[in-house]
């Protein structure tokens, strides 16, 4: 047990602090250009009966500027890089560790994974914490609008926004169970097929398990097609599929340290 906590210490070591930077960085950018965007005046819509202007909702204020959602994105692939190159860079140095630890490749990637659905995870549950953050900051916000709708500032801002917002209800989808099913699938499929990149690059294969998933788990965070149960079966069904054909090249490929 000492050797497989030894190995996943090695990878908090080497990757957490760039990790914590990326969601600090995600943190401050979103804050920052929603701020902007409530101060841009870009936020009133016109309404449909009378010659009136209201203040948009915040899920309409997300639909219609796109960058937050965009750097989501970006913070979501910098994260997966980080998790994919760890171990390719010091491939000798890594293989003499393992020796060392007596613990076998194969193994030593699946704590690697291990590792990958704690990281992913804490990126979208802070992910979850920013978009509650947002909300708190529209609602304050909206409160002293001179626009703001009568009856649409209120308590339930916040929990309407969860169900009105694709990006918001993806990383904190409330009552929708099976959302949190799919992401779970997301996360481990994200995460061991990243973990075992450095064992393809060893073996000089190719590794396209990760870079497929990747495509297909961000448009069902941030595109408005997700919305529906449908789309959260895809996600698992893809998410299954990569990791069964990652468990079959696997136990095909030469274990070089297994004893």
């Amino acid at each position: 047990m000492k050797n497989y906590l030894s190995v996943f210490y090695l990878q908090i070591k080497s990757t957490f602090v760039r990790i914590m930077s990326v969601i600090l960085l995600m943190s401050a950018v979103q804050t920052t250009l929603f701020i902007h965007i409530l101060n841009s005046g870009d936020i009133l819509i016109p309404s449909w009966f009378t010659d009136e202007t209201f203040l948009s909702g915040i899920e309409k204020i997300l639909q219609n500027n796109y960058s937050i959602t965009i750097v989501f994105a970006i913070c979501f692939i910098l994260v997966t890089v980080i998790l994919s190159l760890n171990g390719c860079k010091y491939a000798s140095r890594e293989d003499y560790t393992l020796r060392r630890l007596n613990i076998t490749e194969k193994k030593a990637m699946l704590v690697k994974g291990t590792y990958g659905v704690f990281a992913y995870s804490l990126f979208f549950i802070s992910e979850a914490l920013i978009m509650f953050a947002l909300c708190c900051i529209y609602s304050s916000f909206a409160e002293n609008h001179p626009y703001a709708f009568e009856g649409s500032v209120s308590n339930q801002i916040i929990f309407l926004a969860h169900y009105r917002s694709d990006l918001i209800h993806s990383v904190l989808p409330l009552e929708d169970y099976f959302k949190y099913i799919s992401t779970f699938f997301a996360i481990l499929g994200m995460s061991f097929s990243t973990a075992f990149i450095p064992y393809f690059v060893r073996r000089k294969r190719l590794f396209l398990e990760a870079f497929i998933l990747l495509p297909l788990i961000l448009l069902n965070f941030t595109a408005a097609w997700t919305s529906g149960f449908s789309s959260d079966v895809f996600i698992v069904g893809a998410s299954c599929f990569i990791l069964g054909v990652l468990t079959v090249r696997v136990s095909k490929e030469e274990q070089a340290y297994d004893r």
